[in-house]
């Protein structure tokens, strides 16, 4: 199990539909698996490390912004908008996790 990894639009309209349908997403975002901590601005999937290679960006993100004395790394989900943002690490915010089978 890992975080989130959205790979494709496909991947990011399925967790929409689920979403929508077990009842999330009223003013609640979500961390995802993304981060740029390794290297600021180069954005990177936790478990693999993979580049992310697909995204939706809110207008105007990631903007980097530091918050608080922290910069923001990690990515947040708008699950009404399937758009992202980046946002400080330490965020307290629920999270969406993946399994996989074998």
């Amino acid at each position: 199990m890992s975080m989130l990894q959205l790979r494709d639009k496909f991947d990011s309209q399925d967790l929409k539909q689920w979403l929508d349908d077990h009842g999330y997403g009223a003013g609640q975002n979500f961390w995802i698996g993304a981060n740029d901590l390794a290297k600021p601005g180069l954005f990177r999937w936790g478990l693999t490390a993979n580049e992310v290679t697909f995204s939706k960006w809110a207008r105007g993100e990631p903007n980097f912004m530091t918050v608080r004395g922290e910069t923001e790394h990690c990515v947040e989900l708008n699950p009404n908008t399937m758009e992202w943002n980046d946002s400080g690490c330490s965020k307290r915010m629920h999270f969406i996790c993946e399994t996989f089978s074998n």
